[in-house]
């Protein structure tokens, strides 16, 4: 009904419903709509109004109230009640892959300060579980090869990350490779992979598909780091024998 009629024709309809048994489940479809429709402010006083009382939740809609708040709230970057929202769900559905990659995400990125090696033991149990499950999937091979990365296994993340961009070429996955291979001191195989981020990011920008918006200025980020160290890299080279580079 939303896709087809839009959000502020649907939401009426579904306040009617919010009343008496299975309410929840219809406050949290109207918090949905009102995010579809930019009305961040709102969906985040009618989701909490279904998380205050958390206790008396069916399981099924504790599973869509967490889910969607560990993303609601990571929009508007409150990285604390994200994590909180997706540790929950975890208690609950503890092999949920997405909530796995993306509390690994939150904790390796976006919490202050990142503790990467917590995320690790997230991005791992997604992994173990993809592995388990016969399945390869780029988005959890990317964390998780960024989260070794992170973690100081640079080796075995850059053979994760590798493993990602087989599969599916991801901006990400490439700027996490780049910055793995500047941890190794590998100038050209990072200017590389962070030239082939940025073009991927700005053709997916301009063909209007989903990106970070702040992921361009860490890929321009290392992108200046690396060519410092290639610079270095040169000069070292071609100085004379004998000789102290300044």
């Amino acid at each position: 009904m939303g896709d087809v009629m839009g959000p502020d024709e649907v939401i009426p309809r579904l306040r009617g419903r919010t009343e008496g048994p299975g309410g929840d489940k219809w406050r949290i479809m109207i918090a949905r709509l009102q995010q579809t429709k930019g009305d961040t402010a709102g969906s985040i006083k009618t989701l909490e109004s279904v998380l205050a009382r958390e206790d008396e939740l069916s399981k099924e809609d504790k599973l869509n109230a967490y889910r969607f708040g560990g993303t609601l709230y990571l929009l508007v970057s409150d990285a604390k009640k994200s994590s909180d929202c997706y540790k929950k769900l975890l208690e609950i559905a503890p092999e949920d892959m997405t909530a796995l990659n993306n509390l690994a995400c939150l904790l390796a990125e976006v919490m202050q300060p990142p503790d990467p090696k917590q995320g690790l033991t997230y991005s791992q149990r997604a992994y173990d579980l993809m592995q388990k499950g016969g399945r390869r999937d780029p988005l959890v091979l990317d964390t998780h090869g960024w989260l070794l990365a992170s973690a100081g296994q640079v080796d075995q993340g850059i053979d994760v990350l590798r493993q990602a961009l087989q599969l599916r070429r991801i901006p990400d996955a490439h700027y996490h490779l780049g910055e793995a291979y500047l941890k190794k001191q590998f100038a050209d195989q990072a200017l590389r992979e962070l030239e082939l981020a940025l073009d991927l990011y700005k053709r997916m920008k301009e063909n209007k598909e989903a990106v970070d918006p702040a992921l361009e200025g860490k890929i321009e980020n290392a992108l200046t780091r690396a060519n410092i160290v290639a610079r270095s890299k040169k000069s070292t080279a071609n100085a004379p024998t004998g000789q102290n580079v300044p």
